[in-house]
């Protein structure tokens, strides 16, 4: 259930994601691996892969590359609503850190 819910989350940070994947001062090349990498996770975290599921939470880390895009893109607020569920999920699927 909690790894549903987390996919569907994910699902959500990837429409951002994509919607500001043309911010004018991005890399086209660097974007389009971190989404790559991004995709793949929520694949393994869908499939139950601990690992996928740890590097995530790093991706949701204050200073990672999700909440730069959030603050370059101006859905800032969004991104911390989502990062605060993202948190409480990681958690309940017994996440190494506390997000």
């Amino acid at each position: 259930m909690h790894c549903d819910e987390l996919v569907v989350l994910l699902a959500k940070v990837r429409s951002h994601l994509t919607t500001s994947a043309s911010a004018p001062t991005d890399d086209l090349g660097d974007t389009l691996r971190m989404l790559g990498t991004y995709d793949s996770d929520v694949q393994g975290i869908r499939s139950g892969d601990r690992d996928a599921l740890e590097r995530m939470n790093i991706a949701f880390l204050p200073t990672a590359w999700i909440n730069e895009r959030a603050l370059k893109c101006g859905w800032t607020r969004e991104y911390l609503r989502i990062a605060e569920r993202f948190d409480e999920l990681y958690r309940a699927l017994g996440g190494k850190r506390g997000g």
